[in-house]
């Protein structure tokens, strides 16, 4: 058998006893939904901290562009073109 991944409340997973009978299992507990911060938020926050941080330097109209300008390393003052 494949390994397989089983994601669910344990009503859920416990549906596939029978076919799981006698295999070995690795369980592990996901925090709960509601404690989670959903990605799009996170990315939010960050994009945002990111702005507040940047607003003194040369701002760009588009995030895209303010991540691709601090993976080339110009907020640390680092210039590729040099």
């Amino acid at each position: 058998m494949a390994v397989r991944e089983l994601v669910g409340t344990w009503e859920e997973i416990l549906a596939h006893a029978p076919e799981l009978a006698g295999r070995k299992l690795r369980v592990t507990l996901l925090p709960d939904v509601a404690d989670e911060t959903p990605p799009s938020s996170r990315v939010s926050a960050v994009l945002a901290e990111m702005r507040r941080h940047w607003r003194h330097m040369s701002p760009k109209p588009d995030d895209r562009d303010l991540l691709r300008e601090a993976r080339a390393g110009a907020m640390w003052g680092y210039d590729p073109e040099e």
